[in-house]
């Protein structure tokens, strides 16, 4: 297996009608988000990716900083326009989520849970991520910037002391080192896939797909957000695409963002 992530091995018996019908890679920059937004503001085609052998400022959810070494890991951002509103935008990390999810399954023969909105977990640790950052222009959808970040090779001695007790990687899963390029084949081909069912048939099939492989579903969670914390039963996803918390005193919540904790069982 190649240390670097050659185009000509990704894109044969690549089938795929939009996502990855262009692909870029380059060995370190910024972010790929920042990159593949830069592009799109100067007209870049729908299903354009950016990937990077490694990132001085890969970004997570809220700011936070993703980890990102070079040469063993899977960092790319694509570049959507689809004709939605923009409040359906979040369905789109949601959609990468499930994606990503099959593709393990499909490549590696195990399936993650999903952690609202989008963490993959492999009992309980994090190994994938995805950031969405949306442009709009007159109240619709320029572009949408759809960032992964999935720890492939990484070994924990390579995350830094604060992260490495709650993180993985796909090698420590399936016990070796394994292909990147093999993966991301997988990937860009099933988020093309779920990419084409949201704009044929909307985000049922995704929502169904979501909450069958979800880490949350029927679960007593936590919820935080900012200086305010929920604790209640996660019930599923509304259409789009928050999650439904129902407290102790039966009040049904509609949670747009925050930070999820699994309670303990027993």
């Amino acid at each position: 297996m190649s240390d670097f992530l050659r185009k000509s091995c990704i894109c044969k018996d690549l089938h795929s009608e939009i996502v990855g019908r262009e692909i870029r890679i380059l060995q370190q920059i910024d972010s790929t988000n920042l990159e593949a937004t830069r592009m799109a503001r100067q007209g870049a085609a729908e299903g354009l990716v950016i990937l990077a052998e490694s990132q001085s400022q890969g970004r997570g959810r809220s700011g936070r900083q993703w980890f990102s070494p070079p040469g063993c890991n899977i960092y790319l951002s694509v570049i959507l326009r689809p004709a939605i509103q923009p409040s359906k935008a979040p369905r789109l990390s949601l959609l990468a989520a499930v994606a990503a999810a099959q593709s393990c399954r499909e490549t590696f023969d195990f399936l993650p849970q999903i952690k609202w909105p989008n963490d993959l977990l492999y009992k309980g640790k994090k190994f994938g991520g995805i950031l969405s950052e949306m442009n709009t222009v007159a109240n619709r959808i320029g572009f949408v910037t759809l960032g992964i970040g999935i720890n492939v090779n990484a070994t924990r001695s390579l995350f830094p002391p604060d992260l490495a007790c709650n993180t993985t990687s796909i090698r420590d899963i399936v016990g070796q080192r394994v292909s990147r390029e093999h993966f991301l084949k997988s990937l860009l081909a099933e988020l093309d896939h779920w990419y084409r069912v949201l704009l044929r048939d909307g985000f049922s099939p995704v929502r169904d797909e979501w909450i069958r492989i979800s880490a949350l579903h029927g679960q007593r969670i936590r919820v935080r957000n900012g200086d305010s914390t929920l604790t209640g039963q996660a019930l599923g996803l509304e259409g789009d695409g928050s999650l439904i918390l129902q407290t102790v005193d039966g009040t049904v919540h509609r949670i747009m963002s925050g930070d999820i904790v699994l309670e303990a069982s027993g």
